[in-house]
C-alpha cells in the first residue's frame, strides 16, 4: 500500500471514534474509547502527521469522556489515557480519585503506566556532552 492512500485509513476510522464518542449510547461511547486505543496502539506504524493526529483525537475523546456519568465510561477513559497520549490538567489525577473503586484503580494504573514512562524516557536520554573519550584518557605528550 502506498503512504498516498495511508490517510484514508486514518481518518475513516478517527471519524468512527469521534461520531461513536459523541454517541447517546453508553455501548457506544465505550466502542468510540476501544477504538481510540486499538488506533493509539497501531499508530506507531503510522506516518509522523498520522500518528500525532490519531492520538490528539483520542485523547480529546478520553478528556470529554472522563467526566461521563457512566462509570464504566469512565473508566474506559482510563484505560485509553494510560497509552502514550497527552492528557488534560489533572484529568488522570481526577480519574484515580473517582468514588468509583473500578474507575479509581483503572485511573491510579494510567497514573502509574504515564509515571513510568516519563521515567522511561528521562532514563534513555543520554546527554552527549558529558561523556568522556579515548583521547580524554590519554596523557598529552610534551613536545618541544
Amino acid at each position: 500500500a502506498s503512504r498516498r492512500n495511508d490517510g484514508f485509513w486514518v481518518d475513516a476510522p478517527l471519524k468512527e471514534v469521534s461520531r461513536l464518542g459523541a454517541s447517546e449510547s453508553s455501548r457506544q461511547r465505550r466502542t468510540g474509547l476501544l477504538l481510540a486505543r486499538s488506533l493509539v496502539d497501531a499508530s506507531s506504524s503510522f506516518a509522523p502527521a498520522d500518528r500525532e493526529k490519531c492520538r490528539e483525537d483520542a485523547a480529546a475523546l478520553a478528556d470529554v469522556l472522563a467526566t461521563d456519568d457512566l462509570p464504566l465510561v469512565r473508566m474506559d477513559a482510563a484505560l485509553l489515557l494510560a497509552e502514550p497520549i497527552q492528557a488534560g490538567d489533572g484529568v488522570v489525577q481526577r480519574l484515580a480519585g473517582d468514588d468509583d473503586p473500578d474507575v479509581s484503580e483503572a485511573g491510579f494504573n494510567a497514573l502509574k503506566a504515564r509515571e513510568e514512562r516519563v521515567r522511561d524516557d528521562s532514563s534513555c536520554a543520554v546527554d552527549f556532552g558529558s561523556q568522556s573519550t579515548n583521547m580524554d584518557l590519554v596523557e598529552p605528550a610534551d613536545v618541544e
